[in-house]
């Protein structure tokens, strides 16, 4: 199905509504140009879904949905829009929008409410299925849009943004509501799955940016913005509200799950930034900015509101996990800044925090951390080694930092290049099982460690590296070429927190004058109560067992107290005479008043008994711990 021009005219445009689109078997659906006319835009809104699969018998053709400007034309090619519940492109099949000529590609929009799934490659493993736009010629590449649920990249294919010319690339923009995996490579383990903008020519690659709600990288995939040739390279921009992780290698081992910008030409690479809740990078991955040639890399940033866990290496040790800033063998462009910026970063199992330089005509970057608890443990490592400039830096701010088996804080200086920098504020330092933090250099002057820290545990200055845990600066070249180490320790305040005491003690007569027991129609009124805390588990002093004041007490009813009243006689009745109740005159009784007991006194025989007066005698040796009201009154024991 085709919508072409050939001439100076432009070609028609080519829409197709349906419930659902397949093209398979090495089919296309085409809206091209081959003249100096532009070519039309290709529309398809399919309510179900959308399926490119396959190739033709032989293999010769992928199944193709697409827009493009041909070989010798001077024409813009079309644009390309996809709209349905789901996309499915599988085994070789493509969709895109391309130029090979002056004129520009068209732009590929996908809006898929459900899923966009992007699997595999032909049946020969040479070209992977994907969706692509890009320019070949001196045309600038069209910009490729996604708007989905969920976005499924596998098996070796591709998504990708490129120029291969003059021209420039087009930007890649990702937006999934729920989440991106990028997972695994072809069945030949040679090609990588992946999302790309890329430039091999002059012209400088796009933007590439992913909004989604979870971003997974696995298995040997590869999320990037790369150069390489005399263009730049763009910017990664990764913002995922709940995680990004990226995980592992591919099954031969040969490709570590990447995501990342870099340069392997003339042209600088983009920079990386990712803002998410958590990021983990683990087993052998790798989350970088690098140069491999000539140009710089670009800065290396992480907003992670929760944690950053870097954790273990690929399974055969050869590539630690980690964040990197680094200039690789061969290049000469210099490392670019690492910073991060999150609630705890845990570095542990040989994983890195690391800008680095490999070549003498280089330079690393700085690392700087802001993070509430920086936790160091099994080889981990936070490096900035250089063999070139003098800006390889480490600038930590943190609450609470731990370095732990073996694990190191280092800046390290190769041949003559003065040693980096180490700057740390924080609350507590722990360093424990020969963890170091070290400013060394190689045969340059060292560098300098500043610590800030209300304590530090187990770590010390020492001029030379032990088997401790020591704080170094120091140079191969000697004690002379050592540089600086200064630790400043807060002094605390050892009152502050504590409570003023008032000056005067309680004055426990003025608390019992209240009337506790108050008596009201025979009966006690309010219900009220009094308590000993006492020396809250204290002993009178530090020589005195704790004892046991506990005491089982009984109440008892005090003599003379009990009723004198006596219930009414009533009269013999006489048969055959009327009844009559009578009530005889009784004496007026003393009323008996009951009050809250003041003191107490102890018999002969070790019985306590509550008086109404403060006691003023000798105290006895266990004051009681509770005090109460009966109505019979009583004494205690």
């Amino acid at each position: 199905m085709f919508a072409e021009t050939v001439g100076t005219g432009d070609a028609g445009e080519l829409s197709i509504t349906t419930g659902k689109l397949m093209v398979s078997d090495g089919a296309r659906v085409s809206a091209s140009t081959f003249g100096e006319g532009n070519g039309g835009n290709l529309t398809v809104d399919a309510d179900s879904t959308v399926q490119v699969i396959g190739t033709s018998a032989d293999g010769q053709f992928a199944s193709r949905l697409f827009a493009q400007a041909d070989r010798g034309s001077k024409g813009n090619a079309g644009n390309l829009s996809i709209t349905t519940g789901q996309l499915i492109v599988c085994d070789g099949a493509v969709v895109s929008a391309l130029t090979f000529g002056e004129g520009n590609a068209g732009n590929l929009t996908v809006d898929a409410d459900s899923t966009v799934q992007v699997i595999g490659t032909k049946s020969d493993g040479q070209f992977p299925s994907g969706l692509f736009t890009t320019t070949f010629g001196t045309g600038n590449g069209g910009e490729l849009n996604i708007t989905t649920g969920e976005l499924i990249v596998s098996d070796g294919a591709q998504v990708g943004a490129g120029t291969f010319g003059e021209g420039n690339s087009g930007n890649l923009t990702v937006d999934a509501d729920s989440r991106v995996q990028v997972i695994g490579t072809s069945a030949s383990g040679r090609i990588v799955s992946g999302l790309f903008t890329v430039t091999e020519g002059t012209g400088n690659a796009g933007e590439l940016s992913i909004n989604t709600g979870k971003l997974m990288v696995s298995d040997g995939a590869d999320v990037s913005a790369a150069t390489f040739g005399i263009g730049n390279g763009g910017n990664l921009t990764v913002d995922a509200s709940s995680t990004v992780q990226v995980i592992g290698t591919s099954a031969n081992g040969e490709f570590s799950s990447l995501l990342t910008t870099q340069t392997e030409g003339t042209g600088k690479a983009g920079n990386l930034k990712i803002t998410t809740g958590e990021l983990m990078v683990s087993d052998g991955a790798q989350v970088s900015t690098d140069t491999f040639g000539i140009g710089n890399g670009g800065n290396l940033t992480v907003d992670a509101s929760s944690t950053v866990q870097l954790i273990g290496r690929s399974a055969d040790d050869q590539s630690p996990s980690g964040l990197f800033a680094q200039v690789n063998r061969g290049a000469t462009g210099n490392a670019g800044n690492l910073n991060i910026t999150t609630g705890q970063l845990m570095v542990s199992d040989g994983a890195r925090v690391s800008t680095k330089s490999f070549e003498q005509d280089s330079s690393a970057g700085t690392v700087e951390i802001n993070a509430n608890s920086i936790f160091l443990n099994n080889d981990g490592r936070i490096t900035a080694e250089t063999a070139a400039g003098d800006d390889s830096n480490i600038i930590l701010y943190s609450r609470d930092i731990r370095l732990l088996n073996r694990s190191l804080i280092i800046t390290e200086a190769r041949n003559t290049t003065t040693g980096g920098n180490i700057v740390i504020d924080t609350d507590t330092l722990v360093g424990l099982g020969n963890s170091d933090i070290n400013a060394n250099a190689d045969k340059g002057q060292g560098g300098s460690v500043t610590i800030k820290a209300q304590g530090i545990f187990g770590l010390e200055f020492r001029d030379r590296p032990t088997p401790d845990n020591d704080i170094t600066a120091t140079s191969k070249r000697g004690p002379s070429f050592s540089g600086d180490v200064e630790i400043n320790i807060s002094q605390l305040d050892p009152t502050s927190g504590l409570t003023e005491l008032p000056a005067s003690p309680v004055d426990a007569e003025a608390i019992l004058a209240n009337d506790l027991c108050g008596f009201e129609n025979n009966r006690i009124a309010g219900g009220s109560s009094f308590f000993i805390t006492g020396k809250g588990g204290l002993p009178p002093t530090p020589e005195d067992p704790v004892i046991n004041a506990h005491r089982t007490v009984g109440w008892r009813t005090r003599p003379g107290l009990a009723s004198s009243r006596k219930p009414l006689q009533q009269p013999p009745l006489a048969f055959g005479h009327e009844s009559r109740s009578v009530t005889q005159p009784q004496p007026p009784q003393e009323k008996k008043v009951i009050i809250e007991a003041l003191g107490w006194v102890t018999a002969k025989d070790g019985t306590i008994i509550l008086t109404a007066h403060p006691f003023r005698g000798t105290p006895v040796d266990q004051i009681l711990p509770h005090l109460d009201c009966h109505s019979g009154g009583g004494s205690r024991e």
